[in-house]
């Protein structure tokens, strides 16, 4: 895991974030497509996201959802719909998890 400035360069404690390098892809699809994954900053939601460039990025497919939620800073989320199923693995594991991820408009990192 790393610790990075959200904003970029020197981490300041308020835009302090702790990304994991992963692994995702489609259940179609035998490429692993490497990222870093935001590790949960006290948002509202109880849903992985993924942001609608990484979404766009993979090909990927999603369903419409009537889905609301607010970033940690009490912004709401522009949120696009939820994606067809995902497979997810964390660099240092072997398991591999099965995620529906929600598809987040201007999300600022990749994954969350």
């Amino acid at each position: 895991m790393a610790e990075v400035d959200s904003r970029g360069g020197k981490p300041d404690k308020q835009y302090r974030a702790v990304y994991a390098p992963v692994m995702i892809r489609s259940q179609t699809n035998s490429s692993w497509t490497p990222t870093l994954s935001l590790m949960d900053s006290g948002n509202t939601l109880t849903f992985a996201c993924i942001s609608q460039k990484k979404h766009e990025e993979m090909g990927l497919s999603h369903r419409a959802t009537n889905a609301t939620g607010r970033a940690a800073t009490a912004q709401s989320l522009s949120i696009v719909g939820i994606s067809e199923p995902l497979e997810l693995k964390f660099a240092s594991m072997n398991k591999t998890f099965i995620i529906n991820p929600l598809v987040v408009q201007y999300l600022n990192s990749p994954l969350n």
